[in-house]
């Protein structure tokens, strides 16, 4: 993505570097951090429960790259088991009305990367991936192709 600012982090460390900036000055120059990229790449939504201002934080991101920026959001839960991150049912619906609008949901079941299949422990896996295309960025899809001895 040539000429594209592009932000990677896992939602536990975005959660983590926005909880910390709320005992300083630099909350808002933080959140600028996850709201400014043409594209953000949350990795592992859901993986823990959101707890104290968290479920805030994520309709924050949400609320202020919906339509200006795109998002990709990965998450071994799918999209019906979000709304409860949020604690609150009108927040949740408004973060989720907002994420889901011009979404495209790729998913994946199957034998976990990580852990291949083996006899004494079959990992079956659903990974997925919300993307939320930007009116600016041209999307084009991406074949993805491993090496793996099976």
């Amino acid at each position: 993505m040539s000429g594209h600012m592009v932000t990677y982090t896992s939602a536990h460390t975005m959660f983590r570097q926005l909880r910390s900036s709320r005992v300083d000055p630099s909350f808002d120059r933080t959140m600028l951090r996850y709201t400014k990229p043409d594209l953000l790449i949350i990795n592992d939504l859901g993986l823990q429960p959101l707890k104290q201002d968290e479920p805030q934080d994520l309709y924050e991101v949400m609320r202020h790259r919906y339509e200006h920026g795109a998002l990709v959001i990965t998450s071994n839960r799918s999209t019906a088991e979000w709304y409860p991150l949020f604690g609150e049912a009108l927040l949740a619906s408004a973060a989720m009305d907002r994420l889901l609008h011009h979404c495209h949901i790729v998913e994946r079941n199957g034998d976990a990367y990580r852990n291949p299949k083996d006899i004494d422990n079959q990992v079956a896996e659903t990974s997925r991936a919300l993307a939320l295309p930007s009116n600016e960025l041209a999307w084009q899809p991406i074949e993805e192709q491993h090496d793996r001895d099976d």
